[in-house]
């Protein structure tokens, strides 16, 4: 296995700790209105803990999704180093044009691996326009995608712009309007300039794959990456021949 990308959602979505003065019905004093209590770190050391025992072995690439810590607006940029201290050491020097061995990029992603171009996204733009059409056939919305030669059909106007935020159980649930997209002012990062040979969405129900031809008779792996929590699916991609298949693991119950 030369690489391992990790297509969003590497977090499940966050629910916060109740405040201490909700637990212990005495009013705590908060410092500019922050409670540190109610942040968990535990998840994100997991997750760094987990990367840097896989990376003398392996390169790793990964970018965000809807439930990561990285900002909500789509392009999302890459999460954090600071959130990662044990794997950034694995990072390509600031300023080199090589890929390094742990890769902490954005979402969407486009890259040259192993002389395949390849691109990808988290799921938000498929999962989006599946909010207005009929049925859910994702292999042929994705289809559809690179035909238009958009990533993400729904943006700016709907993508992205509502989010449900978990808050404390005194007050529920609520819903939040976040800009759908970074306004670009000369460029539109979701046109696709280039045809890929690899186009794969993450985090979606079930794993599907197919080989679309283009105009000219370009080939494009199509792959739709199941959610891993739900399903135990890892996708596999040979980088001779661009086979797929499917590794299967038993997932603990909650």
């Amino acid at each position: 296995i030369s690489r391992l990308i990790i297509a969003g959602n590497a977090l499940a979505e966050a629910s916060p700790l109740a405040p201490r003065d909700e637990l212990s019905g005495k009013k705590a004093s908060k410092k500019y209105g922050y409670d540190s209590a109610a942040y968990n770190p535990a998840p994100t050391a997991h997750l760094d803990n987990f990367l840097a025992t896989l990376l003398p072995s392996i390169p790793i690439t990964l970018f965000p999704g809807d439930s990561d810590p990285a900002n909500v607006s789509l392009p999302q940029q890459p999460i954090h180093p600071a959130m990662l201290p044990h794997s950034r050491t694995y990072s390509a020097n600031p300023g080199s044009n090589e890929p390094g061995w742990f890769d902490s990029t954005t979402n969407p992603w486009e890259a040259d691996i192993d002389g395949w171009r390849m691109m990808g996204t988290a799921g938000q733009p498929i999962d989006d326009v599946f909010k207005y059409v009929e049925g859910d056939d994702r292999l042929e919305m994705m289809e559809n995608l690179l035909r238009w030669r958009c990533i993400a059909p729904t943006a700016p106007d709907t993508l992205c712009k509502n989010k449900r935020c978990q808050t404390c159980s005194s007050t529920g649930t609520l819903t939040k309007r976040f800009p759908g997209c970074y306004p670009f002012q000369e460029d539109d990062p979701f046109v696709i300039n280039e045809c890929p040979h690899v186009y794969f969405v993450g985090g979606q129900p079930k794993f599907e794959t197919t080989v679309i031809e283009g105009p000219v008779g370009q080939q494009v792996t199509v792959i739709a990456v199941p959610k891993f929590k739900e399903t135990g699916h890892m996708v596999l991609l040979d980088t001779d021949t661009l086979g797929v298949e499917v590794v299967k693991f038993d997932i603990l119950e909650e």
